[in-house]
């Protein structure tokens, strides 16, 4: 007889992120460069390896000096998220996964302050 015995853990979340940005412009450029980074992902198999040959991915980080916005890591996470979008000054995102990481670190590169909320354990910031 053999007996089997496991471990798991959920990984899904109920998180809302909501950036606040000094200006609708900054609001804006994070918005650009996260859609950016996640439509260069969906439709290429480019690294941030590669990020020194011709290619978008390396075009994207030299116009916008962001070398230190994702690393490999980060890049391969994008698969999981969708297009964002800002209204005004601020970019508020619901999300199912605690891999949260390029999407704050675009935030944050143009300034933002950031509130995240699990919505199983605050109801009310819905």
């Amino acid at each position: 007889m053999k007996i089997w015995k496991s471990f798991a853990g959920e990984h899904s979340s109920n998180l809302r992120i909501v950036a606040i940005f000094k200006t609708t412009a900054d609001a804006q450029k994070a918005e650009s460069l996260f859609n950016r980074l996640v439509e260069i992902n969906s439709t290429t198999s480019l690294t941030l390896r590669d990020v020194w040959g011709e290619n978008e991915l390396a075009a994207l980080m030299k116009e916008l000096q962001c070398y230190e916005v994702c690393n490999d890591n980060d890049y391969e996470r994008l698969e999981y998220f969708g297009p964002i979008k800002a209204e005004g000054t601020s970019i508020t995102v619901k999300m199912d996964t605690y891999d949260m990481q390029p999407l704050v670190k675009a935030l944050l590169f143009y300034g933002a302050s950031i509130e995240m909320f699990d919505l199983d354990a605050h109801p009310e910031k819905k």
